[in-house]
């Protein structure tokens, strides 16, 4: 088994935690589950992007119609 170190600042970690104990697991554990979901899909198991004003723009105008 291999050790893996990652940095969290302090306010993230605390929540991490608390979610994961609300949910019965570990912090290692999620991460686990995470690895395995990315080497099961071969991709990062979630959308990532960022939030441009033309694609802000698009959503407001698609919510008044």
């Amino acid at each position: 088994m291999a050790n893996l170190t990652i940095s969290l600042n302090d306010e993230d970690k605390k929540s991490i935690t608390k979610f994961c104990d609300r949910i019965g697991i570990t912090v290692s554990g999620l991460y686990n589950i995470f690895t395995k979901q990315v080497l099961r899909e071969g991709r990062i198991p979630f959308e990532i992007g960022v939030e441009t004003h033309n694609n802000i723009a698009v959503k407001e105008l698609n919510g008044r119609q």
